[in-house]
């Protein structure tokens, strides 16, 4: 006896349409991919070479294999997002990943071509993905709205007063090439305090979760003063994700995240507007080196998308000639294990950049994976990240994860250009998670009524 499996007409349009999704979505990364090769032998190899974007002339066979690993890895992303990790992992991919892939071979700075680097890449990514899937749930503790909002909004008003108590004159809103002046000036005025802490929290966890329940909750009051609080907390350390995560996180909400469906697709799409826009201004610029316009794409083309990339290169050239960490840069691990340096890791690969004194923050795969433990560290702290989205999956149900996507977007921003651990535990990412969970419980403590 034979027995015939039929599939039902809407079932295979369901398949038919997903498997379109993942193709657009597939072309998508390509396109992208050939714009930054673009950009980079193009724009930012003849205008920062000395910044670590060097070329290499020849066939470039690892960058092919880049962009097919790319390619396969774009594959078995969600297209459509509906946990906090697809976000995550889609933003990374397009802000770290996507420019460290390609870019690694372009500078071709070690004997084999980035070969190993990329290959580690790869790894840590697919790892990081497959960890990822892995469903937990964290039993929500139903609380007062009225006691959260008390607490936060306490919490707020202290960390702001100590802030400003801190910082006081020192405050202000330098232009982006007056950062690192800033930048000096409030690590002498914070010396022996712990406003360091309470600047992260407030930057990394309040300011994002008032903006975004400003946004999805549509309470202007909460949008505007979580941006308001941005635009302060750059003034005291001028750090430029900060400012840019006050515009970021509206236009990202209304462009992408507000939309019926969250989908690769349309994240990719404004990718490529954010590179193709800026670029069409370059032959207005001529010769200028210098003024607004020149800043603005210069923050747009190398610092969002091409130092994420480069410093990933730089570093590994950096660490294959000198010790690793093994995670001593980490304050606690630091307790048990020497650091083997006199600066921090970001200065110390700064310097030797530029010769001078430049603090060269870099990506948590370039901190945490390349300067820790080499390409090993690069697969650990995939494995490690990939647990951390496990967890915040497990605490955030499905309604709030336009909330989520939108808060978590300066923890994103932090972890592209710095320490996996600093953004956690300084920069306020750990402290936004226990804001979400106990939000989510004030929540059904209310429809329990």
């Amino acid at each position: 006896m034979t027995t015939v499996v039929t599939q039902h007409p809407q079932q295979t349009v369901v398949v038919q349409a997903k498997s379109l999704r993942k193709v657009g979505s597939a072309l998508v990364v390509l396109a992208v991919s050939l714009i930054l090769i673009y950009l980079y032998i193009n724009w930012l190899e003849p205008n920062y070479s000395y910044f670590g974007f060097t070329l290499i002339d020849g066939d470039r066979p690892v960058l092919w294999l880049a962009v097919f690993l790319l390619q396969m890895s774009a594959w078995v992303l969600p297209v459509v997002m509906r946990r906090l990790s697809d976000y995550f992992l889609w933003m990374i991919f397009y802000f770290v990943y996507l420019p460290s892939m390609l870019f690694v071979p372009l500078q071709g700075s070690s004997g084999d071509q980035g070969l190993w680097l990329v290959v580690s890449l790869a790894i840590s990514f697919t790892v990081m993905t497959a960890i990822a899937r892995i469903k937990i749930e964290v039993p929500l503790v139903r609380c007062s709205r009225n006691a959260f909002m008390g607490a936060f909004f306490a919490l707020y008003f202290a960390l702001n007063l100590y802030v400003l108590s801190v910082y006081g004159a020192s405050l202000s809103l330098v232009q982006f090439p007056d950062v690192y002046e800033q930048r000096a000036l409030s690590e002498e005025v914070a010396a022996g305090s712990l406003v360091g802490y309470a600047a992260g929290f407030l930057s990394g966890a309040f300011n994002p979760f008032l903006m975004a329940v400003g946004l999805t909750e549509r309470r202007k009051l909460w949008l505007v003063a979580g941006m308001a609080g941005q635009v302060l907390m750059y003034s005291t350390a001028a750090l430029k994700f900060v400012l840019l995560s006050a515009m970021l996180a509206p236009l990202l909400f209304f462009f992408h995240v507000k939309r019926k469906s969250v989908t690769s697709t349309r994240l990719g799409l404004l990718v490529i507007a954010s590179c193709l826009v800026p670029f069409a201004f370059i032959p207005v610029l001529g010769d200028a080196v210098d003024g607004i316009l020149w800043q603005v794409l210069s923050l747009i083309l190398m610092r969002s998308y091409g130092m994420g990339g480069a410093l990933t290169g730089v570093y590994g050239e950096y660490f294959s000639t000198h010790p690793y960490t093994y995670y001593s840069h980490v304050n606690v691990v630091g307790l048990f294990i020497p650091y083997p340096y006199k600066l921090s890791v970001g200065e110390e690969v700064g310097f030797d950049l530029m010769g001078r004194w430049l603090n060269a923050n870099a990506n948590f795969w370039a901190t945490d994976g390349i300067a820790a433990a080499g390409y090993a560290g690069v697969v650990l702290i995939g494995v490690i990240v990939g647990a951390f989205l496990v967890f915040c999956n497990g605490t955030m149900k499905s309604e709030i994860r336009r909330l989520a996507f939108i808060s978590f977007i300066p923890f994103i921003m932090s972890v592209s250009n710095s320490s996996f651990f600093t953004s956690l535990f300084t920069g306020g990412g750990g402290v936004l998670l226990v804001l979400l969970y106990f939000w989510q419980g004030s929540k059904l403590q209310r429809q329990a009524r």
